[in-house]
């Protein structure tokens, strides 16, 4: 759906510049938050096995031995990473970066159990006194089965967290090309309808060019001025009902030349409606086809009635004539107008929208728009996204 003012695409972009402002620093943040509960756990774990057997320690000498063993897995973590990028379990060598990254596990068990350790006995010399041989040989035979477990589940959450960048990527191309194709919709409908009503007005002028030259010359400086607010507005897809009236009334004083005293327009317009957005030259073609059905057939000429309210949040946009309408049965006006402003109206509302088109109660025929009311300004042009 495509509308004026900031559609969904902007915000999903401004929420991508936003994070990606500071992603560096998140990424360190949420390793570390990572890393930390591993090894608060094991200073817990620690504290409470060292009183169970007699050694006096503090907290402080607690945490001091077990984060820097974990922290050692926050630096390695990025590796980690590139390496999971590197060599993807997919395509046609996977089994041969299966194979690699099994090796890879066991070789990063074993050198973090070792820096670890290394680690560890610097911060707190006083708590292990064991030769640095005997020590690395408990450490491997305490901790390895564990450690064999961090490399894969660094692969797995690196891999996890990839492939929903690349679906999130992938949605936004999918709605960037949604509604780059309901635009190039738009625009199609938009160039279907100025050559068709820009033939009907020329000829007109044709038919009137022999038998009043002033009135020809006074339709033409009309639709010389109604084609100038159109390509003003090329690219708008919605504007202020007080706008698309302003429009409307060209095109009638182009009409009046033609119909003259066979032409009459009432208008019924809700004040508090004149500041909605409603799409724009939605009720040109609309008028068009009354003037064709309900005044160009009938010599007595005829009466078309444009009306304009807002109720409820909505907006109702009304025209009818006081022409035959549609026969009972027979179905209803066909042509470039009603199927134009149908499609435009699913394009930019979808199910939010109503239409109805047919023969109206009392005579004649209307066509019936219902809206959301969306408040604008007066003589403010919303271009498409």
């Amino acid at each position: 759906m495509v509308t004026g003012g900031p559609g969904p695409l902007y915000w999903i972009r401004m929420s991508e510049a936003r994070r990606s402002a500071w992603r560096p620093n998140r990424w360190w943040l949420l390793v570390l938050a990572v890393w930390t509960v591993p090894g608060v756990l094991g200073a817990i774990v620690f504290y409470a096995t060292s009183i169970e057997r007699g050694r006096d320690i503090s907290w402080g000498t607690a945490f001091l031995y077990l984060l820097p063993f974990w922290y050692l897995w926050a630096l390695l973590t990025p590796i980690v990473v590139g390496l999971a990028r590197r060599f993807p379990v997919e395509g046609a060598r996977k089994w041969r970066n299966v194979a690699l990254h099994g090796v890879l596990t066991i070789a990063f068990a074993v050198f973090h159990l070792s820096v670890g350790l290394v680690l560890v006995r610097a911060a707190t010399p006083s708590v292990d006194r064991w030769p640095l041989r005997q020590a690395l040989v408990g450490f491997v035979q305490t901790y390895f089965e564990f450690e064999i477990l961090v490399y894969p589940t660094v692969l797995a959450a690196a891999w996890a967290v990839d492939y929903y960048r690349r679906s999130r990527q992938e949605a936004i191309r999918s709605a960037e090309l949604e509604v780059q194709l309901a635009h190039a919709h738009l625009q199609t409908l938009r160039m279907q309808l100025q050559p068709h009503f820009l033939f009907n007005t020329l000829h007109a002028v044709s038919s009137l060019r022999d038998e009043d030259v002033k009135a020809a010359r006074r339709m033409l400086a009309r639709l010389s001025e109604l084609l100038r607010l159109t390509l003003d507005t090329e690219r708008v897809h919605e504007v202020p009902l007080e706008q698309e009236l302003e429009v409307l009334e060209l095109y009638l004083d182009i009409e009046r030349e033609r119909f003259s005293d066979r032409l009459a327009v009432e208008f019924h317009v809700d004040p508090g409606a004149l500041d909605a957005m409603v799409p724009n030259l939605i009720l040109q073609p609309l008028v068009e086809n009354a003037v064709r059905h309900g005044v160009a057939s009938r010599p007595a000429g005829g009466r078309i009635s444009v009306t304009a309210e807002r109720t409820d949040g909505r907006v109702t946009l009304a025209v009818r004539d006081d022409g035959d309408g549609a026969p009972p049965g027979a179905p209803s006006r066909t042509g470039v107008g009603l199927g134009n402003t149908r499609a435009r109206l699913e394009e930019l509302y979808g199910p939010e929208h109503g239409f109805t088109a047919g023969a109206a109660e009392g005579g004649g025929f209307e066509v019936r728009i219902e809206i959301p009311y969306r408040a604008g300004r007066a003589r403010e042009n919303v271009e498409a996204p």
